[in-house]
């Protein structure tokens, strides 16, 4: 009889446990969420998790959500932030809840507004994360894709509005630094708008034979590697795309870690659907090898390439064998 009511012991454990029993960790993190102290309810769950999981994950991720709405206003850290907003987006893919998301939503719009209101080109990166993850989730509160449609749009328009005000000023440098802050809010809001390709051409066009040296002593505070990632620097000093072939007078700058070797048929035209081309022809100081040594410039040198008709150009690119690299946008 001993052995049956041990057994029916045991049975009544795993059944208790598979119908999602919570341990006293997990009830104790209930507890401290009811009484509003999301971040001490976490730490009850994360204990729980350490010591053998949880029986559901909802009040789980809504302590994550009611942490981040406690500190949209508050950045003691903001990549322990950005790892919370991660954490929420991976709990409800994982378990998807409809009204958790909808909550999730909310304040992450709100995070991305305040960090969208601290004007810095670090918080200014980060809001947009928050906001496209908050328009991403399916179960979304309606309204929140045209909220950040909205938000991004007058943020792209004054923000051109301050670039074009640079490009116009008298300095020489005026231009390199318009084409650099164009970079930056493309790295913003994560891509080229319809409304940024306007000025983009009167950019190019006025930067089409000057080297974009970002790093120049004096002209910027502080320059994103991702921006600033070309070491072969393309200047052009003749273009001609109405007849065809078009043809491309240009010279290099060598801006790398050492010398660099290449002839005129290393170069590259890209248009605007991606397709590249191969030149048809090289001249001058292209036409045989050419070899830079580094803080050097080269002498000009000209390129031709046949295009289809309905091709627009977008970029010139010339790559080395070694992966070094330069590239020229076009107006």
């Amino acid at each position: 009889m001993n052995h049956q009511l041990r057994i029916l012991g045991v049975g009544f454990v795993v059944s208790m446990t598979l119908m999602g029993c919570k341990s006293k960790l997990e009830s104790a993190g209930d507890t401290y969420l009811k009484a509003g102290d999301p971040a001490g309810a976490l730490m009850q769950y994360e204990s729980a998790i350490s010591s053998g999981g949880l029986s559901e994950y909802g009040n789980y991720t809504k302590a994550y959500i009611e942490l981040l709405r406690t500190r949209a206003e508050d950045y003691p850290n903001p990549e322990l932030m950005d790892a919370m907003r991660d954490s929420v987006t991976s709990l409800l893919k994982q378990h998807p809840d409809p009204a958790l998301e909808a909550q999730a939503s909310d304040v992450m719009l709100e995070v991305g507004k305040s960090r969208l209101d601290k004007g810095t080109a670090f918080f200014e990166e980060r809001a947009f994360m928050w906001m496209n993850t908050a328009a991403a989730f399916p179960g979304k509160t309606p309204g929140i894709e045209e909220k950040v449609a909205n938000l991004k749009k007058n943020f792209v328009v004054g923000k051109l509005s301050e670039i074009e005000g640079k490009l116009n000023e008298s300095d020489d440098n005026a231009s390199v630094v318009a084409d650099y802050m164009m970079n930056q809010l493309m790295l913003t809001v994560g891509g080229e708008t319809d409304e940024m390709k306007a000025l983009w051409t009167k950019i190019n066009e006025k930067n089409l034979n000057t080297y974009l040296y970002y790093n120049l002593p004096g002209l910027l505070d502080q320059v994103d590697a991702r921006i600033n990632k070309y070491g072969l620097m393309i200047a052009v000093m003749k273009y001609d795309a109405k007849k065809s072939p078009i043809l491309i007078g240009a010279k290099v700058w060598n801006l790398t870690s050492g010398p660099a070797e290449f002839t005129g048929t290393d170069f590259r035209l890209v248009d605007k659907q991606g397709n590249s081309y191969e030149p048809a022809q090289t001249m001058q100081g292209f036409k045989n090898k050419v070899a830079i040594e580094l803080n050097k410039e080269s002498e000009v040198g000209g390129v031709t390439f046949k295009l289809p008709k309905d091709a627009v150009p977008d970029y010139l690119e010339l790559k080395l064998a070694d992966g070094r690299s330069g590239r020229k946008y076009l107006p």
